[in-house]
């Protein structure tokens, strides 16, 4: 977190950042070292194929956007159902700079249909992804 705080309005919580309220008995990130986090990441993409797509900004007022993200996580163990991780951030200007203002985010299974998914709509229209990437 300390890396990316910059990205974030001065009085983002970064302890909600930790909040994985999808996650039963989340593993304490924070008491991590750089080494055990590489590692971890590593782990992650030696076991599931991840994409990430970015929505392009919807702006809610003049001072304040959303963007859309949504990941599929596709495990490489065929026993593992894969997951979907769904987020909604609130972008806003602070120092002439535009930082994540809130952060929303919702894990589901990767059979729940799309018109299910949180997250995934704005004015009751699809959200448009505009960018996307695979998590290599």
């Amino acid at each position: 977190m300390n890396q990316i705080q910059k990205y974030f309005v001065d009085t983002y919580n970064k302890d909600s950042h930790y909040n994985r309220k999808y996650v039963e008995n989340p593993t304490d990130l924070k008491q991590f070292t750089d080494e055990q986090l590489k590692e971890a990441r590593k782990d992650l993409k030696n076991q599931a194929n991840i994409l990430v797509q970015i929505s392009k900004p919807y702006k809610i007022d003049n001072k304040k956007y959303y963007v859309f993200t949504k990941s599929s996580i596709d495990f490489k163990d065929s026993e593992t159902e894969g997951l979907i991780i769904t987020r909604k951030y609130m972008f806003t200007k602070e120092n002439n700079r535009w930082k994540i203002a809130q952060l929303e985010q919702e894990l589901s299974n990767e059979k729940i249909p799309e018109d299910k998914l949180k997250y995934t709509t704005k004015n009751n229209k699809k959200v448009e992804y505009v960018k996307s990437f695979d998590i290599k």
